[in-house]
């Protein structure tokens, strides 16, 4: 497997935020069988939200050690269940791509966009029990909006269709996500 080298990975990335890159960078990829061809953008981003969604994984493993309400626990269950499943797609189209597949190892240690800061994770699983349902809910809304950011700047400037379809669904999702979260965390102070 070709692997990218990190600085044209951070090149990709910035683009991605900035919404500018060369436009030899937007000239469609093989689609590979996944409904047509993609460009860097959708390549940018499928290699950022891989981590992404390794990320809120790791948030949803904390939950089944501590004491939670049913819907943590079920909220937990789904982002594995869901992520796991987006992950193997996108892994999928960057093979297809001819792309680099990020791994857990390659981003360990140091930030990127769209991730929580590097003491988030640390600090909630220092949390008292009491304290962790509320503190694990802010986090994953904190999570989630970076998400939601990604998949809109994908929506601006990606060209596969199973990308941009990837994209609509995290926005709507999430967006929902965080809105129920919110509530909760008010109905909790309130």
């Amino acid at each position: 497997m070709r692997r990218m080298a990190p600085t044209v990975l951070i090149v990709l990335l910035l683009g991605l935020l900035a919404g500018c890159g060369p436009e030899s960078e937007q000239a469609p990829l093989d689609g590979g069988g996944t409904g047509g061809g993609g460009n860097a953008a959708d390549v940018a981003f499928a290699q950022a939200m891989i981590p992404h969604h390794e990320q809120s994984i790791e948030l949803a493993e904390l939950v089944p050690q501590r004491r939670t309400s049913d819907y943590v626990r079920e909220l937990a269950a789904e982002i594995t269940r869901k992520e796991t499943a987006e992950i193997e797609r996108m892994a999928q189209w960057l093979r297809a791509w001819g792309a680099a597949v990020p791994s857990a190892a390659d981003h360990a240690g140091h930030a990127m966009p769209g991730m929580l800061a590097p003491g988030a994770i640390p600090a909630l699983q220092a949390a008292p029990d009491d304290a962790f349902e509320q503190r694990w809910l802010r986090t994953l809304a904190t999570h989630l909006g970076h998400g939601i950011d990604m998949a809109e700047k994908l929506l601006a400037q990606g060209s596969h269709p199973g990308t941009r379809t990837l994209a609509e669904n995290i926005v709507n999702a999430q967006q929902a996500e965080v809105a129920t979260i919110n509530d909760r965390l008010a109905a909790a102070r309130g």
